[in-house]
Formats: C-alpha cells, structure tokens, sequence
C-alpha cells in the first residue's frame, strides 16, 4: 500500500544519496536519467531502502528499466503488503 511515510522515506534516501533536496524530486524524474543514478548508485539505493525498512528487494536489483520515482515508490510499497 502506497502511504506517505513509504514516499517519504523513499525521497529521503534518493535525496541522501544524490544530494538533492526532497522536496524538488518529482514523481515522474527516472531514476537513472534524471537523477543520475548508475548501478552501482542504484544498489546503494536499494540497501539503503532495504535497511529503512527492514525488508529486502532483491527483486529491484535486477530492473534494467529506467523507471520513475513513483514506480520505485510503488514497487517498494507492494513488496510492503
């Protein structure tokens, strides 16, 4: 389920990690072309989700595609359920 606190702790680590204020990361921003984000940044993100909210997504470890933040956002929110 998509809650505020899962969004926010997801634009919170993007942010941490890119240097980039939360508040101006956009739903719609792809992860690797906007943000900047490479593989290995990629999996950092992902341990860092991981650890926030104690569960693990390997599952995102193998996405090739460059989806946006809200995708991320409920792909981590299902994997909650």
């Amino acid at each position: 389920m998509l809650t505020k606190n899962n969004l926010d702790i997801c634009l919170n680590a993007i942010g941490d990690l890119k240097n980039i204020e939360p508040s101006k990361i956009k739903m719609e921003d792809k992860i690797f072309a906007d943000l900047g984000f490479d593989s290995l940044s990629f999996l950092e993100l992902i341990v860092t989700l991981e650890f926030e909210f104690d569960k693990e997504f390997d599952y995102l470890s193998h996405e090739t595609d460059d989806f946006s933040v809200e995708v991320l956002v409920r792909k981590i929110s299902e994997g909650q359920a």
